[in-house]
């Protein structure tokens, strides 16, 4: 692949992406420095050239710091954090000026300086220590120097965990008493409240200039709220005496004549409203709908409507889009797979298992005709209408006529097939809204959540403890049906902490090169890349660069042939691009993944619409390889998230 740069009004290259890694690590080119590859459509940055890699601390020296740093001798917030959160930390910290707290961070270092001296200094003369804790700010030395140092002067303090931590036993043991909000743990309004209120209690106004932003939890900061949190505005407590009396008598003036005015308008209104209702009942009875059924029929349809799924289910709406040959692949796929289905409704092909899997055939059962519903559901979203009604409602019958919860230690295979049919479960609730559902699906999710491993990932048989065999494969899988579970706005317990560990879990599987392996420690694996960037994308981890490094390694390391595709590999890699636009700065890796795409994948279908043998793993069969690669090619059907 050829590659052109711009720099300062100069084009250089043409290059090869070894080329121009060495630069990058040279420090000649900045990601944000102009780009064209070869097969791109248009100069893009170089960040987005695939297969360019910035590491966490080159990514760092690069970013543009979002302001200077505080230099007065008022009141102000000292930043500690790991460079490599950087990006991360820029957005919190920039957000947290924007309401006019005064920020001294490192960035704001002469050259030349003498930095660890610098840093003691600013540490010495703050009025807060915040601490931005992550496993990197954890391993880092100059972390826990700075942190040492600001207990050790008895400094204000507030750590912020962004992700769950796990502190060296002596800063478990000074840190354990202090402030701390759990990020990873807290929906983002929350959050911020929590922030906002934590500062003004420590600093109250010293640490704060006039706010300069619109934030509107930053803005509660001047008005009173029901949150406990936080306090009421700084401004009114200097108020004199005489002008607070002053100003209540008003008050009371102005309430008495405001409940006046509103009793008045009340009984007003009430005779509308009741006049109204007189009119509303006489239409009524001269036109009532002559039969109920029609009006549920009319309801169930519209329920039905990809315009009443959630975001995550658009992209239905986007299919005239996909490629006519695609498209023809999926319907021929389809067709295959309803020909395959028993009586009862479920899918097996029991020719294809072994002894060992015979005997767990109940989960195979489960995994597979899970996987067919949600390939039926991805071109049909209905249950009352389409070419496969019967499929699938004989798919779904099947499903509920098994009890919903799982126990530990009932197999290797019930930890892959529970999620898979408990996510069908969770798509079908969400399109046709069958209260009945609800039985299987409360037990069933609550499982999936309650089976998570201590670590954040989950293991075979749902095992608890280090001696658990957790691994990524079966942790993907889950965080799908958690994740799917999440859309039904039904009272899960633990679901949002659940998804907080997953994304830790699959962060800390990454090793340096972008690919994810199979345990934490282990060795990449390409064949789990797109597992661990589509568990990122979907825990709603800002872990961006690690998920795009993946990415990046999975474009520049197609398999060129039949014998080397691994339909597992390739499921999870189109999910991951598809779900690439909920991570910053991931709406252009869908379409990359698109025009790198295999030329073979269509072409290697058989005439009666399954795909024959491809790279072979434990578990791999025809009716198992069909049902992954037709998801895979369904993802533009099933999400749109961008």
């Amino acid at each position: 692949m050829k590659i052109y740069l711009y720099k300062n009004d100069e084009q250089f290259g043409p290059y090869t992406l070894e080329q121009v890694q060495a630069f990058i690590e040279t420090k000649s080119f900045r990601p944000t420095d102009s780009a064209w590859y070869e097969g791109g459509e248009d100069w893009t940055t170089l960040s987005q050239v695939p297969g360019v890699i910035f590491t966490a601390e080159n990514l760092h020296q690069h970013l543009v710091p979002p302001f200077e740093a505080y230099t007065g001798d008022q009141p102000y917030i000292f930043i500690s954090y790991a460079h490599a959160d950087g990006e991360v930390v820029f957005r919190e910290i920039k957000r947290l000026h924007e309401v006019g707290y005064r920020i001294w961070y490192d960035e704001g270092i002469e050259p030349g300086n003498d930095w660890p001296q610098h840093i003691a200094q600013a540490v010495v003369n703050c009025s807060l220590f915040l601490i931005y804790t992550s496993p990197r700010s954890a391993a880092s030395e100059n972390c826990r120097n700075e942190i040492n140092l600001a207990l050790n002067r008895k400094k204000k303090f507030l750590a912020i965990h962004m992700e769950e931590t796990e502190l060296p036993l002596g800063l478990e043991l000074r840190m354990g008493d202090l402030q701390a909000i759990l990020k990873y743990k807290l929906p983002q309004a929350t959050y911020q409240k929590k922030v906002y209120a934590s500062l003004e209690k420590l600093l109250g106004s010293e640490g704060r200039e006039q706010i300069q932003g619109n934030d509107p939890v930053a803005m509660a900061l001047a008005q009173k709220t029901d949150s406990e949190e936080l306090v009421a505005p700084v401004a009114d407590s200097s108020l004199s005496s005489q002008t607070k009396q002053k100003q209540k008598r008003t008050e009371n003036k102005n309430t008495k004549a405001a409940k006046k005015k509103g009793r008045k308008k009340f009984w007003l209104g009430l005779a509308a409203s009741i006049l109204a209702l007189l009119i509303m009942i006489s239409l009524w009875e001269k036109e009532k709908v002559p039969d109920n059924l029609a009006l549920k029929s009319q309801v169930s349809e519209s329920l039905n409507m990809a315009d009443s799924l959630p975001s995550i289910f658009q992209g239905r709406a986007h299919a005239e889009k996909i490629d006519p040959a695609k498209k023809k692949a999926i319907d021929k796929a389809l067709d295959w797979l309803v020909s395959q289905q028993k009586a009862d409704g479920r899918w097996i092909d029991e020719g294809e298992l072994n002894s060992k899997q015979k005997k767990n055939i109940i989960y195979f059962e489960q995994a597979y005709t899970g996987l067919a519903l949600m390939n039926l559901l991805a071109k049909e979203p209905s249950f009352t209408e389409g070419k496969y009604i019967e499929s699938k409602n004989k798919a779904l019958e099947f499903l509920t006529s098994i009890p919903g919860k799982v126990e530990i230690g009932q197999g290797n295979s019930s930890c892959y097939a529970h999620p898979m049919r408990t996510q069908a479960l969770c798509e079908a609730y969400l399109i046709n809204k069958d209260q009945k559902l609800l039985k299987f699906l409360g037990p069933a999710v609550q499982s999936v959540i309650n089976g998570q491993n201590e670590n954040g990932g989950w293991a075979y048989e749902y095992g608890k403890g280090q001696k658990a065999h957790t691994d990524l494969s079966v942790t993907g899988w889950n965080v799908q049906a958690v994740k799917m579970a999440s859309y039904l706005d039904l009272p899960f317990i633990g679901i949002e902490e659940c998804l907080q560990k997953a994304s830790s879990y699959a962060q800390r599987c990454q090793v340096a090169d972008g690919r994810f392996a199979y345990q934490i420690g282990g060795k990449g694996k390409r064949s789990l890349s797109g597992a661990g960037a589509y568990c990122l994308a979907l825990t709603g981890s800002k872990n961006s660069i690690g998920a795009f490094k993946a990415m990046n390694y999975i474009i520049f390391n197609q398999p060129t042939k039949l014998s080397e595709l691994n339909n597992y590999e390739f499921y999870y890699n189109s999910l991951a691009f598809e779900a690439a636009p909920l991570l910053e700065g991931g709406s252009e890796y869908a379409n990359k993944w698109k025009v790198s795409l295999p030329t073979f994948l269509l072409s290697s279908q058989n005439q009666d619409g399954f795909w024959r043998q491809g790279y072979h793993f434990h578990g791999d069969d025809q009716l198992f390889r069909t049902l992954l690669m037709l998801l895979s090619l369904q993802s533009e059907y099933r999400y749109a998230y961008n």
